[in-house]
């Protein structure tokens, strides 16, 4: 027991405890936000196409299947789903001496460094504006469970869950989609596990972005409404007549 304790007040694996959060550092987790942001809108906004892309070859099977288009499916299915392996694999791997921004090692940095980031510290970096609702009260309070400090506990539920959820497609992309592993895996994803896992990466991004920035997001998520809709295409030959 003693011994288990001591290890969850511990560093979180890869890094020390002797950063010292300063404005280099606040500026360089807000920087990772950024992009990881940006990384994330696009594959989240991706998915929602490909939802919908779904829908329409479920609605259509039989017709498709009449007009040779299973092959197309297939390929456009095959293609979205490497593409949601690596964009998880992206977000979860942490490498030593490696200059690659990632969610998951975002926040083992803020896990480790949670017993410096004070309220007080916290309003150098983010300072109240009369003109504006303070709204830092309730982003620190999402990540404190005192509300004078930053708890590393509910940044490592955060952490736990986000390796839970994306355990087996971080291997299959590893294994199978970035590279070609003779002895393979035996781990699997399904669509769905892959869908839950982006969405659960959105929700926890939108999080933490409201914590570095104030940003808050229309049901908390980053994926934007679209211009147009994605069904159209379907309804019109894409090679034009004559």
């Amino acid at each position: 027991m003693v011994m288990s304790v001591l290890r969850r007040k511990g560093p979180v694996q890869g890094y020390s405890l002797r950063m010292k959060v300063d404005e280099i550092v606040w500026k360089k987790w807000m920087q990772w936000v950024s992009l990881i942001q940006l990384n994330l809108q696009n594959s989240v906004n991706d998915l929602a196409q490909f939802d919908v892309f779904r829908e329409v070859v479920a609605q259509n099977a039989d017709w498709i299947r009449s007009n040779n288009g299973s092959e197309f499916v297939y390929l456009v299915t095959r293609s979205f789903s490497s593409h949601a392996f690596m964009s998880i694999r992206r977000q979860v791997k942490i490498k030593r001496n490696d200059d690659a921004v990632s969610l998951v090692r975002l926040l083992t940095e803020v896990a480790n460094q949670a017993h410096q980031l004070t309220y007080q510290l916290y309003l150098r970096f983010n300072p109240r504006d009369p003109a504006i609702h303070e709204w830092q009260v309730d982003a620190f309070g999402k990540l404190s469970e005192d509300r004078l400090v930053v708890s590393r506990e509910l940044i490592q539920r955060d952490l736990d869950r986000a390796k839970q959820l994306s355990a087996n497609a971080e291997e299959i992309a590893d294994k199978q989609v970035a590279h070609l592993d003779f002895k393979g895996t035996e781990a699997k994803a399904t669509f769905d596990e892959l869908r839950d896992c982006l969405y659960h990466f959105d929700k926890l991004t939108v999080k933490y972005i409201r914590f570095f920035t104030g940003i808050s997001h229309v049901d908390e998520t980053l994926k934007v409404r679209l211009p147009f809709d994605p069904r159209e295409i379907f309804r019109h030959p894409l090679i034009k007549s004559g």
